[in-house]
């Protein structure tokens, strides 16, 4: 029995949900999917994988942090 209240943790998530994720339009979300290498094709449809884009922008987070200090 499933409970359509309980949180589920999304291990990947579409265009749409990845932008909302973001906070970015479709194009950013797209250009940071593919810096991220975070694409997964099944078939004709495109998931991206939510830990690589956690991960990436962890990654551009230190970067920036180093950069400025």
């Amino acid at each position: 029995m499933s409970n359509k209240n309980s949180t589920v943790e999304r291990i990947t998530v579409d265009i749409k949900q990845l932008t909302e994720m973001l906070s970015v339009g479709r194009n950013t979300a797209l250009a940071i999917a593919e810096e991220a290498g975070a694409g997964i094709k099944f078939g004709r449809r495109k998931l991206y994988s939510v830990e690589r884009i956690k991960e990436y922008m962890s990654e551009q987070a230190k970067e920036q942090n180093n950069y400025e200090q």
